[in-house]
């Protein structure tokens, strides 16, 4: 089983199985742990995030579903720099079942990523300690440059099994070039190679192609825009190479804050899988609105409305999630759903 990438993904709590939306990922295991990733706001210390699903009592209560779609109570810990140091998760029971413990080294980069979890599969049973599976990545530094990232254990694709792999970057006029992954140890081979090409003008990402794709994806090469000033980006398109039956076009556009306002993939007036979504955001640049209209393995309608509750540093404390099915996902009608997110927040004096 996959290990879930909660500090990596990073995907709103309420998305669920139903999800279309796809971001060309091998990049997540090098992002920086920071608030802003977690979308919080000042000299945070600790914050702990519960998230709640109303019940048909209208009483709202932690969770625990089947098919690791599971709500947990989640406790993060950063340093002084506003880099995460800890993540844990917790049942509503008390079981710990997810443990990241985060190492940095003299310069505040990040050396080591421990990560220890409990895999759910089916209907929440308390764990007992057992079952624990455990993953790392280990960071590479040189010419003040991230060279490379060991990758031990799962941390889903193109990571994963309990295969050793590495990420390696290779670099020119200090910009990123190339991204090889290669499995095993001392293993020659690439099973995945991205290249990465700039604007002359501004230096920013002009193209990103995949030349090998790993574990049945497509090569594709994606295609970046720009605001006049060429610089803010304004959306990007993916173009498979080499198209097949499958092979779909995907869209994203940005606003001038850099949020994602839409996303298009496949052709709704002729095709059987498709996805579009809509984003809306308030003047804190979080989430209030998404429409998601999609047909995969199953037609599915609906919209997500947000409000929230803020403190004083314009962290909110509270987040209220109404979704509501136009047409519901697998056919048939389904009530509206509401849950309940938040946030016990601690700062640095």
């Amino acid at each position: 089983t996959r290990l879930p990438l909660c500090i990596f993904l990073l995907l709103g709590s309420f998305l669920s199985a139903q999800e279309c939306y796809w971001e060309p990922q091998i990049n997540h295991i090098e992002y920086k742990y920071n608030l802003s990733d977690f979308g919080l706001r000042g000299k945070v210390k600790s914050c702990t995030r519960i998230h709640e699903t109303q019940n048909e009592q209208c009483v709202y209560k932690v969770a625990h579903r089947a098919w690791g779609d599971h709500h947990f109570i989640e406790r993060f810990n950063f340093n002084r720099f506003g880099n995460i140091t800890s993540m844990y998760s917790e049942t509503n029971q008390g079981d710990t079942m997810e443990i990241v413990l985060v190492d940095y080294d003299s310069l505040n980069r990040i050396s080591k990523v421990s990560h220890h979890s409990f895999s759910v599969w089916s209907e929440y049973e308390s764990s007992n300690g057992e079952n624990w599976e455990h993953a790392s990545l280990n960071y590479n530094y040189q010419n003040n440059k991230l060279e490379s990232i060991q990758v031990v254990g799962d941390f889903g694709l193109p990571f994963p099994g309990s295969d050793v792999y590495t990420l390696k970057m290779d670099y020119e006029n200090d910009k990123v070039v190339r991204k090889i992954i290669t499995n095993g140890n001392k293993s020659i081979d690439s099973v995945h190679l991205r290249e990465y090409s700039y604007s002359h003008s501004a230096g920013v990402l002009a193209e990103e192609i995949t030349i090998k794709a790993s574990h049945n994806r497509e090569p594709t090469t994606i295609k970046y825009q720009y605001a006049s000033d060429g610089i803010t980006l304004t959306g990007k398109t993916s173009i498979p190479i080499g198209s097949t039956d499958e092979s779909q076009v995907a869209t994203w556009t940005y606003d001038e804050n850099q949020n994602l306002i839409s996303y298009h993939k496949g052709d709704t007036s002729n095709g059987f899988w498709y996805c579009q979504k809509f984003f809306a955001y308030n003047k804190h640049n979080d989430l209030v609105w998404e429409h998601t209209n999609m047909e995969y393995d199953g037609r599915a309608k609906l919209q997500n409305q947000i409000i929230y509750v803020y403190d004083q540093k314009e962290n909110w404390t509270e987040r209220y999630t109404r979704r509501s099915h136009d047409i519901s996902y697998g056919g048939g009608t389904q009530s509206d759903e509401y849950f309940r997110e938040s946030q016990d927040i601690m700062y640095y004096e």
